[in-house]
């Protein structure tokens, strides 16, 4: 709040929001600083912006928006869950369930730094 809107009250791409808040939070006969918000006007504002989710969650400014929402790995529905120590047999089930076990070789791994014939394996 005190960087965007005391700070870069004066900032051109502050500008515009800053003398929305006040002119739709601010009531007549409400004081405030000149160009500037006060911090419940914009929670008042937050909060309206935040009602936008249920219909359009990118109208929603990036600033406040919920941190699941630009998630890369929380707008997936995940149903294989797998771990490195059981890569190979979770590899298996995956490629099983997908139908793709005829399309790709699940044991090649083509990472050789972690083949079987590894010098890492011997210096372990």
């Amino acid at each position: 709040f005190y960087q965007k809107f005391i700070e870069l009250s004066e900032n051109k791409g502050w500008a515009g929001m800053i003398s929305r808040i006040i002119k739709e939070y601010r009531g007549k006969g409400e004081k405030g600083p000149k160009g500037q918000p006060t911090p419940n006007e914009f929670i008042r504002f937050v909060l309206d912006d935040l009602h936008k989710l249920q219909k359009n969650q990118l109208a929603v400014d990036q600033h406040w928006r919920p941190q699941y929402l630009g998630c890369p790995f929380c707008l997936l529905d995940f149903s294989v869950y797998a771990r490195m120590e059981e890569l190979d047999q979770d590899s298996l089930y995956f490629f099983s369930k997908s139908n793709l076990t005829s399309r790709v070789n699940y044991k090649q791994k083509l990472n050789s730094a972690h083949a079987a014939s590894s010098t890492e394996k011997k210096f372990w």
